[in-house]
C-alpha cells in the first residue's frame, strides 16, 4: 500500500454541502483503485486454487503408430537418398560443364542439403538437435552457415555452386511431390 493511500485513509475527506471537492475526487479514485487491486488479488488467488482438468489418454488403435512410424521412416530414407542421388548427378553435370572446383562445391552443398533435410525430419519427429547440442532450428541453421563459411574460407570451393548444391534438397522435394501428385 502506498503512502498516499495511507494518508488518505487516515484523513477522510470532509464533505461540503452539494459539492465534491478535488480532495474527495482523489480520495474516491484511490479507494476505487485499491478495491480493484483487492478484487484482482482475490480472483488470482481463486484461479490458482482451481485444479487443471484431468488429462485423458486415448489409446491408439493397435498397429496404427507402428505403421505410421515405418511409413515416415521410409519417407525420410527416400527423401535423403533421393536428394543425394540428384546432388550426385548434378555434381557430375556441373563438373563437366563448368569446372571441377564448381562441381566439388556443388557436391558438398548437396551433401549438406541432405544433412539439413535429415535434421528437418528429426524436428518433425520431435528429437533434439540431431546430436549437435543445439536446439534443432539452430542446428539446421548452423549446418547451412558452416557450409557458407567453409566455402568462403577455402579457395578450393566456390560459394555460389555450394549454395545451389545446398538447394538440391528442394529440387528433389519438388520432383517427389509432382510424382506423388501424379499417382493420385
Amino acid at each position: 500500500m502506498s503512502l498516499s493511500v495511507v494518508v488518505l485513509k487516515i484523513l477522510p475527506p470532509k464533505s461540503e454541502e452539494g459539492r465534491t471537492s478535488p480532495y474527495q475526487t482523489v480520495y474516491q479514485a484511490v479507494m476505487d483503485r485499491e478495491a480493484n487491486r483487492e478484487a484482482n488479488r482475490e480472483a488470482n488467488r481463486m484461479a490458482a486454487e482451481v485444479s487443471p482438468p484431468p488429462v485423458v489418454y486415448v489409446p491408439m488403435e493397435q498397429g496404427t503408430g507402428d505403421a505410421g512410424q515405418a511409413e515416415f521412416a521410409q519417407l525420410k530414407r527416400t527423401l535423403v537418398v533421393g536428394t543425394l542421388l540428384v546432388a550426385l548427378g548434378l555434381t557430375v553435370v556441373v563438373a563437366l560443364v563448368w569446372s571441377l572446383r564448381a562441381g566439388l562445391s556443388f557436391g558438398l552443398g548437396g551433401a549438406v542439403g541432405a544433412l539439413y533435410l535429415r535434421l528437418l525430419a528429426k524436428s518433425v519427429e520431435g528429437n533434439n538437435g540431431g546430436g549437435l547440442g543445439l536446439p534443432l532450428g539452430s542446428a539446421r541453421m548452423a549446418v547451412f552457415i558452416g557450409l557458407m563459411v567453409v566455402a568462403l574460407k577455402t579457395e578450393a570451393l566456390a560459394v555460389l555452386p555450394a549454395f545451389f548444391g545446398f538447394l538440391t534438397y528442394k529440387v528433389f522435394l519438388l520432383i517427389y511431390a509432382i510424382r506423388l501428385a501424379s499417382k493420385s
